[in-house]
């Protein structure tokens, strides 16, 4: 009888032991709890990585198609009028280099690159993304692009570089401008998938 009785207290307090252990396992270890922050970290990171390239590429593609855009307006302007148009960033009458706070065209008579009072401003544009810098770099050197009557550029063939305001050298864009007006982006990149100009330059800023 106590043999049983031992055998029976036993059974119990393996039983009660096996209930302990289940319980212990429905949760986790500080070990299990540290790895599965550790891999929401990484997933976290990753996609914001990728969410901050897309804006980037997005914007980059937002602030190119405002520009042609805007040269092609500038160009139709001049042809269909039969006058010289200039565009730029006027700053009061005059043009300058600050092309990313948003650009103006105006009928230039006198083709001088400067908004006198006897000439129409024709429009104002802003960008449709804030953009990081907008460079126009041409023959001449001029701060404007100049429309004649015919639509081609008044001898101002050149580029126009978008840059990021990180300067991610991933992310800029050129446009080149032809003599006769055309606005062309540039699609060549090297082996790193970096924008580069025609004679295999990375983009400068």
């Amino acid at each position: 009888m106590k043999i049983r009785g031992r055998g029976k207290k036993l059974a119990a307090t393996n039983t009660s032991g096996n209930i302990s252990d289940q319980t212990r396992n429905q949760g986790l270890t500080l070990v299990e709890l540290l790895m599965v922050v550790a891999i929401i970290g990484i997933l976290l990171s990753s996609g914001l990585t990728h969410y901050r390239e897309f804006a980037a590429k997005h914007q980059a593609t937002v602030v190119v198609n405002w520009l042609i855009s805007t040269i092609h307006f500038a160009r139709y302007n001049a042809a269909k009028n039969n006058i010289t148009v200039t565009l730029c960033a006027l700053e009061g009458e005059y043009c300058t280099r600050n092309w990313h706070r948003g650009l103006n065209i105006f009928a230039d008579s006198n083709q001088n690159g400067r908004l006198d009072n006897h000439e129409k401003l024709i429009a104002s544009l802003k960008p449709t993304a804030a953009a990081g810098s907008i460079l126009w770099r041409s023959f001449g050197n001029k701060p404007y692009l100049q429309f004649t009557s015919m639509g081609y550029t008044n001898f101002q063939n050149g580029n126009i570089t978008y840059c990021p305001k990180d300067r991610s050298s991933r992310f800029r864009r050129q446009i080149v401008i032809t003599v006769q007006g055309r606005p062309r982006l540039v699609h060549t990149r090297n082996l790193a998938d970096q924008p580069i100009d025609r004679q295999g330059r990375i983009l400068r800023c």
